[in-house]
């Protein structure tokens, strides 16, 4: 987090802002500090030298995806860090509501409604040519999406196996899981896929969605991959909400979130053994989140429970 507010007003002061006069942080996020400035703009502000090209990959998606669906409008974008020490963009910040924050109050068809918003801009940016993004960044566009996955789930478990935060037990665990469904992800349909749908990351007005955020989330990637969040957010819906809006949120507004996906946009479903390739995606994104985190249990648990169900 920023020291003082007086170096966020120097940074709008720099790029002709109006004053400054209220800075609110906003508590979202793990690679960067996020602020709102007299709620018309936004502040990002990166963490960590790491995160840099997520930074970047960001403002290049909000660019590419601007006139599709509702991107932030990039108003800045600054990686001199004579201003800050770090990468930082500022765009106008999108008037409405956080979705979590409204869920519980929506009906079902105003629910279903806004999934069906949501799948129509999940689609348009599968549907937006990935060429620009693979060059830019450059991306093997060639990569064999089995060996993607299993290529991360395998470098997760050589971590743990040096920094003995996983135990013997489960590491071999998940190499039999991998062994015994060798060959599922071989079938792929490769496209640029967002894969960050959680409710945190959309504005809402009324059942109108206004807003999609975090765009760093964004990549090369079989498109079913976006639905290994939207399953954790079925199987745990507190996970991805802010403490604020822990107390909105009930098991049973979240259960058929999957289906209604299904309905709007089943190509993301037409896979053979569907269910098994979420299982495989869970177990990489538990693995990480345990990497980051070995001291939830919870995260352990839930692992578990995936690698004794399939």
């Amino acid at each position: 987090m920023l020291k003082t507010n007086e170096s966020i007003k120097k940074v709008f002061h720099n790029f002709g802002f109006t004053d400054v006069k209220k800075i609110r942080k906003i508590d979202v996020g793990f690679c960067n500090d996020v602020y709102s400035i007299d709620e018309k703009y936004i502040l990002k502000v990166n963490k960590d030298i790491a995160d840099e090209r997520d930074l970047e990959k960001e403002v290049f998606f909000c660019n590419l995806f601007k006139n599709k669906i509702p991107a932030p409008e990039v108003l800045v974008f600054d990686t001199s860090k004579k201003l800050l020490p770090n990468y930082f963009i500022i765009y106008r910040q999108i008037q409405g509501d956080n979705l979590y924050n409204k869920w519980h109050l929506l009906t079902d068809p105003q629910r279903r409604h806004v999934i069906k918003q949501i799948c129509g801009f999940l689609k348009k940016i599968n549907n937006t040519s990935a060429d620009s993004y693979i060059k830019k960044f450059k991306v093997d566009a060639a990569v064999s999406w089995e060996g993607y996955i299993y290529k991360k789930i395998n470098n997760w478990l050589d971590k743990f196996e040096k920094n003995k935060k996983l135990s013997y037990e489960t590491i071999k665990k998940v190499k039999n899981f991998c062994q015994v469904d060798r060959g599922i992800l071989a079938e792929s349909k490769m496209a640029l896929t967002y894969f960050d749908a959680h409710f945190d990351n959309f504005i809402v007005q009324g059942d109108t969605v206004v807003g999609m955020l975090d765009f760093e989330r964004t990549d090369w990637l079989s498109i079913d991959y976006s639905l290994e969040l939207v399953d954790r957010m079925v199987k745990e819906p507190k996970k991805y909400s802010s403490e604020k809006t822990e107390k909105y949120i009930k098991d049973k507004d979240y259960k058929d979130l999957l289906s209604m996906y299904q309905k709007y946009y089943p190509k993301l479903f037409a896979f053979k053994n569907f269910h098994k390739r979420l299982a495989i995606y869970n177990v990489e994104h538990y693995l990480s989140d345990i990497f980051y985190f070995p001291k939830v249990k919870s995260l352990r648990e839930g692992l578990n429970k995936v690698l004794i169900k399939v």
